[in-house]
């Protein structure tokens, strides 16, 4: 496998635990975790698809920029 294909999937299945930790209250601030690592897979997908689809890749690009600045605005309010 390729490496970002293999980072894809160590970060979804972190992303997945940390969501079910914070859903069942196990963890109640895992959101601080697993927002930022959702930010990461899409720059991982926007790198994948950088030659594939550049217009998917720009998108991807653009949602994890949102990601990172709800992640800003939940840790510093």
């Amino acid at each position: 496998m390729r490496p970002f294909a293999i980072a894809q999937i160590v970060l979804s299945v972190s992303v997945i635990v940390l969501a079910l930790l914070q859903l069942t209250g196990a963890w109640p601030n895992a959101i601080y975790l697993y927002e930022p690592l959702i930010g990461v897979v899409l720059l991982v997908q926007a790198a994948q698809n950088w030659n594939k689809s550049r217009p998917l890749a720009y998108f991807s690009l653009f949602v994890s920029i949102l990601l990172f600045g709800t992640t800003a605005y939940i840790v510093l309010r």
